[in-house]
C-alpha cells in the first residue's frame, strides 16, 4: 500500500512547481516519464489485480500532469 501514496506526492509536487512558476519543466517532465515507466514495470511484476490498480493510478497521474502542463491547475487553487 505504500507505493500508492507516492503518485499523490508526485502530483502535489508537480502542481506546486507549476503554480510557483519554477523553470524546471524539463526536469519535471523527465521525472514524470521516469515515474511512468517505473509504474508500468511494477505493474508487470505484480499480479493482475494490482496491475489494474497501477494502470488506473498511472492514467490519473498522466491526466493530472497534462492538466498541470496546460495550465488548468491554476483554476483549482484552494
Amino acid at each position: 500500500m505504500r507505493g500508492e501514496c507516492q503518485p499523490v506526492l508526485v502530483i502535489a509536487a508537480s502542481r506546486e512547481m507549476a503554480m510557483s512558476k519554477l523553470h524546471s519543466c524539463s526536469s519535471l517532465s523527465s521525472l514524470f516519464e521516469r515515474f511512468h515507466r517505473k509504474t508500468t514495470r511494477i505493474s508487470d511484476a505484480i499480479g493482475p489485480p494490482m496491475t489494474r490498480a497501477c494502470h488506473r493510478l498511472s492514467e490519473s497521474l498522466a491526466s493530472a500532469w497534462s492538466a498541470v502542463r496546460s495550465g488548468t491547475s491554476h483554476t483549482h487553487r484552494h
